[in-house]
């Protein structure tokens, strides 16, 4: 008799594939370089966190492991991922590389480059409301980027 293994894909599928067409793992990779040690990368480990985030789960992040356990990683990430590379020292040491390369740097570049990609409208400029006499100065040089 065969065994028969179920795994669910859900809505992650869906999200695994805007992660891999705006290619969030590789820009994040080219920037936090990863350790050939590594058995998932900085790119991966943060997609896992978006995928965990958006699973509708209110676990500790130390559960994410657990989460994706019946997941099919090969099909979310790439062949040869397991749940247990997902542990809680690997998400930490990859929010501690964010930190240190600068979170707000980083999600800039990101966003930048999605945007250029065209997958963001350039028309809606969000101001930050600790900046509300910066707005004119700000959508100026916004305006250059775009």
């Amino acid at each position: 008799m065969e065994n028969v293994t179920v795994q669910r894909l859900d809505h992650l599928g869906v999200i695994a594939g805007v992660i891999k067409d705006l290619g969030l793992i590789e820009m994040i990779d080219s920037r936090i370089v990863p350790d050939d040690q590594e058995e998932i990368t900085t790119g991966e480990a943060i997609a896992g966190m978006i995928l965990n985030g958006l699973g509708f789960s209110n676990r500790p992040i130390s559960l994410t492991p657990q989460f994706f356990e019946n997941k099919p990683l090969d099909v979310l990430f790439r062949e040869g991922v397991r749940p247990e590379h997902f542990n809680r020292f690997k998400l930490g040491r990859s929010l501690d590389k964010v930190y240190t390369y600068g979170c707000d740097l980083l999600f800039s570049e990101l966003a930048l480059s999605v945007r250029r990609k065209g997958w963001i409208n350039g028309s809606a400029v969000w101001i930050p409301p600790r900046f509300p006499c910066m707005g004119n100065m700000f959508l100026r040089r916004m305006s250059r980027l775009f």
